[in-house]
């Protein structure tokens, strides 16, 4: 079973899929690259949405695009990408789970640097909250903060997810397949928005992964990712 953990396929609700037909082609093309299974990853900025106010917008375009979608195409798994600025502790993200799990993921702000301060304040949030906590693309943050402090925040109970495109650049690329070496990277997504901005490139990212670290491990990210899900 193949999981993609990270996606902006939903219709009208961010800067996603712009239309159904757009989700459904998102949707097909995700399918020929033999994904099962897709979240469907809404953006939340508190500056922009209540967490109840993106719940409703996408449980709206879910029902829309079951509508229409074929049976054969992957399933969708609604949760969000949350962005952790102005989140507190009592923040009700509730609704904003991946599925019926305990996990959220994270978007951490890229205007400030990952330093000692911003540490205590997620391990405060991560110690107070009921959530299981998913770091997003957690190979980006390695343009604005030092390796040491990436890995401290991986260490103080984040799990990472890293995206299909850090497999096929050639800058990202050797940080990801390190975080995903060591087994800190479980989750693999595509952060698909549309096929001409971040296109999926699942079957290309899973090469990869199979090529550089063998096929165990691309098997064992789906089979944990499928867990987490309840799958």
């Amino acid at each position: 079973m193949k999981v993609d953990f990270h996606s902006h396929i939903l219709p009208y609700v961010d800067d996603g899929a712009q239309n159904i037909i757009e989700a459904l082609v998102l949707l097909k093309t995700l399918k020929e690259d033999g994904v099962d299974i897709v979240v469907a990853t809404p953006h939340l900025y508190l500056d922009r949405d209540s967490p109840a106010t993106l719940q409703k917008k996408r449980d709206k375009s879910f029902d829309m695009l079951m509508d229409v979608c074929p049976e054969n195409y992957p399933k969708i798994i609604k949760g969000s990408e949350i962005y952790f600025s102005g989140i507190k502790p009592s923040t009700d993200l509730s609704g904003l789970r991946l599925g019926d799990t305990d996990y959220i993921l994270l978007e951490f702000p890229y205007f400030r640097r990952l330093d000692k301060d911003f540490i205590d304040e997620l391990k405060y949030y991560i110690n107070a909250v009921p959530y299981k906590v998913i770091f997003s693309h957690v190979e980006r943050y390695f343009k604005y903060s030092d390796r040491e402090t990436i890995y401290e925040i991986l260490k103080i109970g984040c799990l990472a997810q890293v995206n299909c495109d850090s497999l096929l650049l050639d800058e990202p690329r050797e940080y990801t397949l390190e975080l995903i070496e060591q087994g800190y990277a479980l989750f693999l997504g595509s952060d698909a928005h549309s096929l001409k901005y971040r296109p999926p490139r699942f079957r290309e990212a899973e090469a990869v992964i199979r090529n550089r670290l063998g096929d165990d491990v691309f098997e064992n990210m789906m089979k944990v990712s499928a867990e987490v899900l309840g799958f």
